[in-house]
């Protein structure tokens, strides 16, 4: 769909290395926050799934492609369902999540609370 729509990609074809600065810069944070300890790298990665929320929704309020808009609502989905897994891995390591970056309220339709 990149190709298709003319659509820039931030990524390359080196792991790790992105077009945008910010995602660079977020990178570098969060794996460096992440490999600190186990429980660091599971609240790496329910961050890094809120973040793609936010991004995913953005997109999804814009595109007037139908076969995108369908795309990121199918990975919104794999984002949540990643999201249900990092926070039920934090909990059996007994920590309790508190959610940044979304609401409360968003977050609990998210873990059917």
């Amino acid at each position: 769909m990149l190709d298709k729509y003319g659509l820039p990609d931030s990524a390359t074809s080196v792991r790790g290395v992105f077009n945008n600065d910010f995602l660079q810069t977020k990178y570098y944070e969060l794996t460096d926050k992440g490999d600190n300890s186990y429980v660091d790298g599971l609240e790496v990665g329910a961050f890094i799934e809120k973040l793609d929320m936010i991004d995913l929704q953005e997109a999804i309020d814009v595109t007037t492609h139908v076969d995108v808009k369908n795309a990121y609502l199918h990975l919104l989905e794999g984002s949540k369902n990643h999201l249900r897994a990092f926070v039920g891995a934090l909990e059996t390591q007994g920590v309790i999540y508190t959610t940044v970056l979304i609401s409360q309220e968003y977050f609990d339709v998210i873990m059917g609370l």
